[in-house]
């Protein structure tokens, strides 16, 4: 049977055209820094899955041929490349052969404040090189070792800590552990002063008894700021049922007017429960 020949497949994705930083790149990796620079996004080799008998030429693709040519000295110099892509890959890949680094290269990471398309795994779309490094990382620890991993322990510390950190990565950090006391300082400013509402989850879950007062408080004020807005992803209707779930008289008025039009909340059997312990017929 006739193998049948293989394929170059160019995928272009990005919206905006790529920086070219050819400054202080060994002249026998400038081919690929280029290449990937022209595509300018990120992608981790899924497409590339795809069709055994098709190369597709992506920025992973590319840097995958240049990690073959650089040292870690060359791979430690990209990091420094303008073009954002090559800047990631490499922060990625000295992470991977050095990891004590990757706490410093991600603090370094949350000070990016430009977006950069990505086709990595379930996240698509504009994100920020932090969040996509973070991802890497977690991604790849054992989810029973989430907990206790301590290069882990310390990108989640500095989630929590760095306020340019995004929603998503705060998401997963706080949900990897119980933090020690000491955080608990910067816990309640997230959530009662910022009204942040995983971290306001996150308390409820774990120190509801203790914070009950200041949690209600916290939960109707994000409510009432985002009730109108069509999606505010899972944590609105998450925060509806924890607020039953303190079955205050006080509240009732204003869960029946959270409840009102919510046809996700609409037939959830445990909503239902928790109407008749807050004394709501309708």
């Amino acid at each position: 049977m006739d193998i049948p020949p293989i394929g170059l497949v160019e995928i272009m994705s990005s919206k905006e055209k790529g920086v070219f930083d050819s400054i202080n790149v060994p002249s026998n990796l400038k081919e690929e820094v280029r290449k990937i620079s022209v595509s300018n996004y990120f992608d981790t080799g899924v497409i590339g899955n795809q069709n055994p008998n098709i190369e597709y030429i992506t920025p992973f693709s590319e840097f995958e041929k240049l990690k073959k040519k650089a040292n870690i000295k060359e791979l430690y110099q990209l990091t420094f490349n303008k073009n954002l892509a090559v800047c990631l890959y490499s922060y990625i890949t000295v992470a991977e052969k050095i990891p004590k680094l990757t706490p410093i290269f991600y603090s370094r990471l949350l000070n990016i404040k430009k977006q950069i398309y990505s086709q990595n795994g379930c996240l698509i779309g504009d994100l920020y090189p932090s969040e996509i490094f973070y991802n890497e990382y977690s991604g790849k620890v054992d989810e029973k070792n989430e907990e206790t991993d301590l290069i882990l322990k310390k990108l989640d510390s500095i989630s929590i800590y760095n306020k340019n950190t995004t929603t998503y990565v705060l998401n997963q950090a706080l949900r990897h552990r119980i933090y020690p006391e000491y955080f608990q300082n910067r816990f309640e400013e997230l959530a009662f002063e910022q009204d942040n509402p995983y971290v306001i989850l996150y308390l409820s879950k774990n120190f509801r008894e203790q914070y009950k007062y200041k949690l209600q408080k916290s939960i109707i004020s994000y409510l009432i700021k985002v009730i109108n807005e069509p999606y505010t992803d899972y944590s609105k209707n998450t925060l509806i049922v924890e607020l039953m779930k303190f079955k205050n008289p006080k509240n009732k008025r204003l869960i029946e007017n959270f409840l009102e039009d919510n046809f996700i909340l609409k037939n959830n059997k445990e909503v239902n429960q928790l109407k008749k312990s807050n004394g709501i017929t309708k």
